[in-house]
């Protein structure tokens, strides 16, 4: 079988390409070399630039898994110096979408993360003890939630490390320089879709900020940020017990803004069938420090560099109190970070 290799490779100043339209035919393959130090709102406004075929998958799902996956990538290239492209491939085959990032960041013990890899996703419990203390120990520099949150959204997942010639290797070995991750999504109509068939996108905001429910195993992003609190739009139904007070922790690397802990009471929630949209809003007596970093972190994201941030959200019941006593886990977590990785 012929198979049509199209290669794009956007330059690091101009990777929010609109528009890239992956042509569906069965063999067709597309493969988009991003810099290795991309932003990641730049890479964010390319994946919701592209028009594939539809699939069973939710397309904000897949751009967040997506996201995960390059945030990884990005972040692994970082601690090894080295820029070269992270590649995303997307091809069809047969009624099944197949999507791939790679990377050339030298792979990672798989005996470091604090679940296995082949652990089923039903079982995983981001408030065990060992997931807790792994996010305290890095500083929230790593939430151990990213490939989780993949294999949530994406049950056909593989992932393995990789040589030069990009083939297959067993961890450890000396010839390994780096990680492919393969995604595969069933078809909408488990036929292959007619060529040039595009799917229609909603313009949204490319700037780029992670927000994690870890009680719930829920995730999103932020949707606005303002002087009174911020608007999120989670990925799927929250669950229906109350969230009424929440203490968020927040980091933001790209800004250079230290992790700090905020308190904020839900305004408002909105539910539809693929997504919950809430806004969380200051309490008065926030603390004054905290209050100055968040407007700080809402003025970046308003520019035009809007930096990269990840803020958990938990409920402050879960503590079993409501004042500002931190729990000795979010102590350990604000003190300052290693460096971010998987």
């Amino acid at each position: 079988m012929r198979r049509n290799l199209t290669e794009r490779r956007p330059n690091a100043d101009a990777v929010a390409v609109d528009g890239i339209e992956f042509e569906p035919g069965s063999g067709n393959i597309l493969r988009i070399a991003l810099p290795g130090n991309v932003e990641l709102s730049s890479a964010l406004g390319l994946l919701r630039g592209l028009r594939l075929p539809e699939t069973a998958i939710p397309d904000e799902e897949i751009v967040i898994a997506l996201m995960e996956l390059i945030s990884n990538s990005r972040s692994a290239q970082a601690r090894r110096g080295t820029e070269v492209p992270i590649v995303l491939g997307l091809r069809v085959d047969g009624a099944e979408l197949e999507l791939s990032v790679q990377d050339r960041g030298g792979g990672f013990d798989p005996a470091s993360l604090p679940f296995g890899l082949d652990q089923p996703v039903g079982a995983f419990d981001p408030m065990d003890p060992t997931m807790v203390d792994y996010r305290a120990s890095h500083g929230y520099a790593r939430s151990g939630m990213g490939l989780v949150i993949v294999r949530k959204v994406f049950a056909s997942f593989s992932l393995r490390f990789v040589d030069r010639l990009g083939r297959p290797r067993d961890w450890p070995s000396r010839r390994i320089v780096g990680t492919k991750v393969v995604l595969r999504a069933p078809l909408a109509d488990g036929r292959e879709p007619a060529a040039g068939s595009e799917k229609r996108r909603e313009a949204r905001d490319p700037g780029y900020a992670r927000v994690y429910l870890p009680e719930a195993l829920a995730w999103g992003h932020v949707a606005d940020l303002s002087d009174s609190g911020l608007g999120v739009r989670f990925v799927g139904r929250l669950p229906d017990r109350p969230i009424d007070l929440v203490r968020l922790v927040i980091s933001s690397p790209d800004a250079d803004i230290a992790p700090f802990d905020l308190e904020m009471r839900l305004a408002w929630r909105s539910d539809a069938p693929d997504a919950t949209k809430a806004g969380f809003e200051l309490l008065a007596a926030a603390d004054p420090e905290a209050k100055a970093r968040f407007g700080e972190l809402r003025d970046r994201f308003r520019r035009d560099s809007r930096p990269e941030a990840s803020i958990f959200i938990w409920r402050l019941s879960r503590f079993g109190r409501r004042d500002r006593v931190r729990p000795s886990w979010l102590d350990r977590a604000l003190r300052p970070r290693r460096p971010a990785g998987r």
